[in-house]
């Protein structure tokens, strides 16, 4: 898809929400996410990570972004630099944070890359997103985060974001 000639992926969406918010930009909330590259070891990566948030920051065309949040943060790739085995890959959790797994959140590329973007003004407010309830509330509990996002995970049926997320985000 295209809409005045900008594509709606690889940031097209952040360039035409750039374009509507031209003279309006201190009347909107805006909020993005880091999370897909080019770049291999992105993830592990506090530079890659911030050419991530500069190139939002041109297509959206403002020098900041209310929140910024790091997509899939129970995804291990964030966490640690071990690859999946070909025998994990045809499991689709596999690239969840594991439970018989311990990581160094505090201390992981990703939480220096959220301090950096908030201490620089670049985001006034940083965020996680993630699908598995239970290993995104260990990530919450384990960063200084000011947002969370569970996707899919919460509605009448599934509810385990109640007991495990927001009970950490309303105490904050």
């Amino acid at each position: 898809d295209t809409f005045a000639g900008m594509s709606r992926d690889r940031g097209g969406d952040e360039q035409f929400l750039g374009e509507a918010l031209v003279g309006l930009r201190d009347r909107a909330t805006v909020a993005t996410k880091v999370g897909y590259s080019h770049d291999p070891d992105h993830h592990r990566n506090v530079g890659s990570l911030m050419a991530q948030l500069e190139q939002s920051l041109r297509s959206l065309r403002t020098d900041h972004v209310d929140v910024i949040q790091v997509h899939e943060a129970d995804f291990r790739r964030w966490w640690s630099p071990d690859p999946i085995s070909a025998e994990e890959a045809y499991d689709g959790r596999a690239e969840i944070i594991r439970d018989n797994e311990s990581y160094d959140f505090a201390g992981a590329p990703v939480a220096e890359f959220l301090h950096q973007a908030r201490q620089s003004g670049k985001a006034r407010f940083v965020g996680v997103t993630g699908k598995d309830p239970r290993q995104l509330a260990r990530v919450i509990h384990a960063l200084d985060v000011d947002t969370a996002m569970i996707a899919h995970q919460f509605n009448p049926v599934m509810r385990a974001a109640w007991a495990l997320i927001f009970p950490v985000t309303a105490a904050r």
